[in-house]
């Protein structure tokens, strides 16, 4: 295999020689005067919206009773009934299958 320096350049955490990383500028600073940076964090946009939806999961309940005991009726009186051809292409939607 090749390794072209186009190639290895563009990939995340590789340098290229001569070029500065956003960080070396605050960490040369740092190390000089003796002073530690603070510490910093950032959330993403989806995680924030996780955790926005986090309590609202928590709320609902993990089963839904009410359809479990609909169709353990069905299923014991032998009226559920599967269309295979939509089972199908739900799988193939779910990407679970491939055509």
């Amino acid at each position: 295999m090749k390794v072209d320096r186009r190639v290895v350049s563009g990939l995340a955490g590789v340098q290229r020689p001569g070029l500065a990383r956003p960080g070396d500028r605050a960490r040369r600073t740092a190390e000089s005067t003796g002073v530690q940076p603070p510490d910093q964090l950032s959330l993403s946009d989806r995680t924030m919206q996780v955790s926005e939806l986090q309590p609202a999961l928590e709320a609902m309940p993990a089963v839904r009773a009410e359809l479990v005991e609909r169709l353990k009726g069905q299923i014991a009186r032998g009226e559920y009934r599967v269309d295979p051809h939509r089972l199908a292409g739900r799988l193939l939607q779910a990407g679970v299958i491939e055509e």
